[in-house]
């Protein structure tokens, strides 16, 4: 396994480096700038993995992120940020990562977010979903969870319904179709139908929306007992 570590702070470096030891000790590609990611990027096409900090030297955060899906489309990019902000996860997610890691996170909480994305979840820190703000309610990115939306997600079938639900746990294909007991393909079908019914372009998308729903439906049934 190959993975490449961008982040312009050593000690950072050193410290996924040690944690990265327990994914059967892969080989680890350093680099502490923006245009040594690129570089690696082109002489690493093999990647298996990119730990990406968004305030890395030489790039503007998101742009350096959209460079990178563009040159390795089909390698997953986790974001590892010191920045605690439900704008910046959403955006993240809705330019191809398939993770965002808080900094702060524990260093076994790291590892298994990482296995979780290697085996194709989608990881979506939840407690930085439930944030608002001003900003984030002016801008209500399209994939936001919304009135329309919410009435698209209630003229799902039962089935597209749990397989919905199961997304917003970040769960793989595979994975949905082991806790339903039916075929991939029967996901994938399932899913095909659900992003049309929900007008949103992949299903990183999709589970952004269904944590969103989780979230409000929690929320709900909070303010009930209360």
């Amino acid at each position: 396994m190959k993975i490449l570590s961008a982040d312009d702070h050593w000690v950072v470096r050193a410290g996924l480096r040690h944690l990265l030891r327990d994914l059967d000790d892969p080989e680890v590609i350093e680099v502490a700038d923006f245009p040594a990611a690129m570089q690696a990027a082109e002489q690493h096409p093999d990647l298996d993995l990119v730990i990406l900090d968004l305030l890395m030297p030489g790039n503007t955060p998101f742009s350096g992120l959209q460079e990178l899906r563009d040159a390795l489309p089909t390698v997953p990019v986790i974001i590892f940020s010191i920045i605690e902000s439900r704008e910046e996860v959403l955006r993240s997610i809705d330019l191809g990562a398939m993770g965002y890691i808080s900094k702060s996170t524990t260093g076994k909480e790291i590892v298994n977010i990482i296995r979780r994305v290697l085996a194709g979840e989608i990881w979506i820190p939840k407690n930085l979903l439930t944030q608002s703000s001003p900003t984030v309610m002016q801008e209500r990115m399209h994939f936001e969870t919304d009135a329309n939306k919410a009435s698209s997600v209630e003229e799902l079938t039962n089935r597209q319904r749990e397989v919905f639900d199961l997304l917003s746990h970040g769960k793989s294909n595979r994975n949905i179709a082991l806790d339903l007991g039916v075929s991939e393909h029967t996901v994938r079908v399932h899913m095909t139908a659900i992003l049309r019914a929900l007008r949103v372009e992949n299903r990183t998308q999709a589970a952004v929306l269904a944590a969103g729903f989780q979230s409000n439906a929690a929320r709900s049934r909070s303010a009930r007992r209360n």
